[in-house]
């Protein structure tokens, strides 16, 4: 049913949108980015539930610099300014 118009529209232009009420979305969509120590945290809980792939090995090395490990506990955030403090209580 293309008409030759570009894209495969009708004569009368491209279709409608069709937008999606995400609000009614139930779980961790959020519209807003995440500032601060939530976002080391939040990264931490995917690396430690996430199975690592072969292609992820470099990007698990640049996390380590951070404090992020698969396998160890994230301590962001210390009053000292330090930012992982992992292996010392």
């Amino acid at each position: 049913m293309n008409s030759g118009a570009p894209g495969g529209w009708s004569s009368a232009g491209p279709p409608a949108t069709k937008w999606f009420d995400v609000s009614k979305v139930n779980g961790y969509f959020r519209g807003n980015p995440y500032f601060g120590l939530n976002t080391i945290r939040l990264i931490d809980q995917y690396v430690q539930n996430e199975p690592v792939q072969e292609f992820d090995k470099a990007m698990h090395g640049m996390l380590a610099h951070i404090g992020i490990v698969k396998g160890q506990v994230v301590r962001a955030g210390r009053k000292d300014g330090e930012n992982s403090g992992r292996g010392r209580p």
